[in-house]
């Protein structure tokens, strides 16, 4: 995934600690600025063949009481390149790969929310591409434990039932939902069908498309991102 973060015309000084391991997963974890306020906290997940190192200049676009957590998917690739599930043609390696990938950040969140004293109500999952697919499958089975769900270039899982998600709960999730037009790897429709799925069952849906945009992340996106997440914050 291409940075774009470069200029927003946001500056803060933030620390990042090396990546550590908790639970199950491998993460990298950086500490809010402000701790003199109740914490809230974003995670990320990174796409296919990235790593946690992904999203290591988020800091500088929450607000200034959210702690980043980029995660690091369990499954490698090659060298510093992992994955949270095999590409495959066998639904069924795909699926196990999936749900226990689930369960890892799972396991992952509720330890950080616990040690970090952060809640739910300001506990925020994202990814990117592969990671924006285990967004979507962690979000909508366990919605208990977020308020938030940011998903940049995804799409459902394939064969997910939305049938199985404890819809009440879900209703209650917040939703940033952003994909590049001209994605040639997940095309826009496939977002569009996972929107107007979850529309029947979420009312706050935040949809934005961009014109010219590949399978990637864009400044316009970013800032985009940025005002909901204020919004959500301190509304």
């Amino acid at each position: 995934m291409r940075k774009v973060l470069a200029v927003i015309g946001v500056f803060c000084i933030f620390l990042i600690h090396p990546a550590v391991r908790a639970s199950e997963l491998t993460y990298l974890f950086m500490p809010a600025v402000r701790q003199d306020k109740p914490q809230s906290m974003l995670l990320m997940m990174h796409g296919y063949g990235a790593n946690e190192q992904d999203f290591n200049d988020f800091p500088v676009i929450v607000p200034g009481n959210m702690i980043v957590v980029s995660l690091r998917a369990p499954l490698p690739v090659a060298g510093d390149s992992y994955q949270w599930y095999r590409n495959s043609d066998k639904q069924t390696q795909v699926a196990a790969d999936q749900q226990s990938s689930s369960d890892a950040v799972v396991s992952t969140v509720k330890t950080l929310q616990q040690q970090y004293h952060v809640s739910a109500s300001h506990t925020y999952l994202g990814g990117f591409s592969q990671g924006a697919v285990m967004t979507y499958k962690v979000a909508l089975m366990y919605p208990q434990l977020f308020h938030g769900v940011a998903v940049f270039s995804g799409h459902l899982p394939a064969n997910f039932s939305l049938s199985n998600i404890p819809r009440q709960q879900v209703s209650q999730l917040h939703f940033f939902i952003g994909h590049g037009e001209s994605d040639q790897r997940i095309p826009l429709r496939q977002a569009r069908q996972a929107v107007s799925q979850l529309s029947g069952i979420t009312p706050d849906i935040t949809f934005k498309t961009y014109p010219g945009m590949g399978h990637t992340m864009s400044l316009d996106e970013i800032k985009d991102f940025r005002q909901w997440l204020f919004t959500q914050e301190f509304q």
